[in-house]
Protein backbone atom coordinates (compact mmCIF):
# COMPACT_ATOMS: atom_id res chain seq x y z
CA UNK A 1 0.00 0.00 0.00
CA UNK A 2 2.89 2.36 0.75
CA UNK A 3 4.39 1.86 -2.72
CA UNK A 4 1.15 3.00 -4.42
CA UNK A 5 1.24 6.24 -2.39
CA UNK A 6 4.90 6.83 -3.40
CA UNK A 7 3.99 6.37 -7.07
CA UNK A 8 1.01 8.74 -6.85
CA UNK A 9 3.05 11.64 -5.40
CA UNK A 10 5.34 12.21 -8.44
CA UNK A 11 2.30 12.11 -10.72
CA UNK A 12 0.71 14.95 -8.75
CA UNK A 13 3.82 17.12 -9.34
CA UNK A 14 3.57 16.93 -13.15
CA UNK A 15 2.88 20.27 -14.87
CA UNK A 16 -0.83 20.84 -15.39
CA UNK A 17 -2.07 20.98 -18.96
CA UNK A 18 -5.39 21.82 -20.53
CA UNK A 19 -7.45 19.52 -22.78
CA UNK A 20 -5.30 20.53 -25.79
CA UNK A 21 -2.06 19.61 -24.00
CA UNK A 22 -0.97 23.22 -23.41
CA UNK A 23 0.40 24.37 -20.07
CA UNK A 24 -2.22 26.13 -17.98
CA UNK A 25 -1.57 29.62 -16.65
CA UNK A 26 0.61 29.61 -13.55
CA UNK A 27 2.37 26.31 -14.36
CA UNK A 28 6.14 26.67 -13.93
CA UNK A 29 8.16 26.37 -17.13
CA UNK A 30 9.67 22.92 -17.80
CA UNK A 31 12.97 24.58 -18.78
CA UNK A 32 13.36 27.58 -16.47
CA UNK A 33 16.78 28.46 -17.90
CA UNK A 34 15.22 28.86 -21.35
CA UNK A 35 17.10 28.87 -24.64
CA UNK A 36 20.87 29.32 -24.41
CA UNK A 37 21.96 32.92 -24.72
CA UNK A 38 23.51 34.46 -27.79
CA UNK A 39 27.02 34.01 -26.38
CA UNK A 40 26.47 30.25 -26.01
CA UNK A 41 25.09 29.91 -29.54
CA UNK A 42 27.99 31.91 -30.98
CA UNK A 43 30.45 29.69 -29.10
CA UNK A 44 28.77 26.53 -30.47
CA UNK A 45 28.85 27.97 -34.01
CA UNK A 46 32.57 28.72 -33.64
CA UNK A 47 33.19 25.13 -32.53
CA UNK A 48 31.36 23.83 -35.62
CA UNK A 49 33.37 26.12 -37.90
CA UNK A 50 36.62 24.89 -36.34
CA UNK A 51 35.56 21.24 -36.66
CA UNK A 52 34.45 21.55 -40.31
CA UNK A 53 37.10 23.24 -42.45
CA UNK A 54 36.04 25.36 -45.43
CA UNK A 55 37.28 22.78 -47.93
CA UNK A 56 35.13 20.05 -46.34
CA UNK A 57 32.11 22.34 -46.42
CA UNK A 58 32.86 23.15 -50.08
CA UNK A 59 32.97 19.43 -50.91
CA UNK A 60 29.62 18.88 -49.16
CA UNK A 61 28.02 21.70 -51.15
CA UNK A 62 29.43 20.41 -54.45
CA UNK A 63 28.14 16.91 -53.66
CA UNK A 64 24.69 18.30 -52.81
CA UNK A 65 24.63 20.22 -56.11
CA UNK A 66 25.61 17.09 -58.08
CA UNK A 67 22.99 15.01 -56.26
CA UNK A 68 20.36 17.69 -56.95
CA UNK A 69 21.15 17.68 -60.66
CA UNK A 70 20.99 13.87 -60.64
CA UNK A 71 17.43 14.04 -59.30
CA UNK A 72 17.81 13.81 -55.53
CA UNK A 73 14.84 15.81 -54.23
CA UNK A 74 16.35 16.24 -50.75
CA UNK A 75 19.49 17.72 -52.26
CA UNK A 76 17.36 20.06 -54.39
CA UNK A 77 15.47 21.19 -51.30
CA UNK A 78 18.74 21.74 -49.43
CA UNK A 79 20.18 23.84 -52.25
CA UNK A 80 17.03 25.90 -52.80
CA UNK A 81 16.45 26.46 -49.08
CA UNK A 82 19.90 28.01 -48.78
CA UNK A 83 19.98 29.89 -52.08
CA UNK A 84 16.38 31.07 -52.32
CA UNK A 85 14.92 30.34 -48.90
CA UNK A 86 12.00 28.08 -48.11
CA UNK A 87 8.83 28.80 -50.08
CA UNK A 88 6.26 31.16 -48.60
CA UNK A 89 3.14 29.58 -47.20
CA UNK A 90 0.75 28.74 -49.99
CA UNK A 91 -2.29 30.90 -50.47
CA UNK A 92 -5.35 29.31 -51.98
CA UNK A 93 -6.27 31.22 -55.12
CA UNK A 94 -9.67 31.10 -56.71
CA UNK A 95 -8.90 30.96 -60.43
CA UNK A 96 -11.90 30.29 -62.59
CA UNK A 97 -11.10 31.85 -65.95
CA UNK A 98 -8.08 32.22 -68.20
CA UNK A 99 -8.03 35.97 -67.45
CA UNK A 100 -7.67 35.09 -63.73
CA UNK A 101 -4.61 33.02 -64.63
CA UNK A 102 -3.14 35.87 -66.69
CA UNK A 103 -3.66 38.29 -63.78
CA UNK A 104 -2.16 35.97 -61.16
CA UNK A 105 1.36 37.23 -60.41
CA UNK A 106 2.56 33.92 -58.96
CA UNK A 107 1.51 32.02 -62.07
CA UNK A 108 3.09 34.72 -64.24
CA UNK A 109 6.40 34.53 -62.32
CA UNK A 110 6.50 30.73 -62.52
CA UNK A 111 5.69 30.82 -66.23
CA UNK A 112 8.49 33.34 -66.82
CA UNK A 113 10.98 31.10 -65.00
CA UNK A 114 9.85 28.01 -66.91
CA UNK A 115 10.05 29.88 -70.21
CA UNK A 116 13.76 30.52 -69.60
CA UNK A 117 14.54 26.81 -69.14
CA UNK A 118 15.57 24.66 -72.09
CA UNK A 119 12.78 22.22 -72.93
CA UNK A 120 14.94 19.16 -72.24
CA UNK A 121 15.46 20.23 -68.58
CA UNK A 122 11.75 19.98 -67.78
CA UNK A 123 11.23 16.30 -67.04
CA UNK A 124 8.13 14.84 -65.42
CA UNK A 125 10.17 12.09 -63.74
CA UNK A 126 12.15 14.41 -61.44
Amino acid sequence: MESSVAVAEPLAKKPKRDELGRYVKGTPAPNPAGMPGTASRIHILKLFRQAVPDETLRQIIIRAAKDAVAGDRYARKFIFDYLVGPPAQAIEAQITTTSDIANNTTVTRIAAILAQLPVDTIDSDT
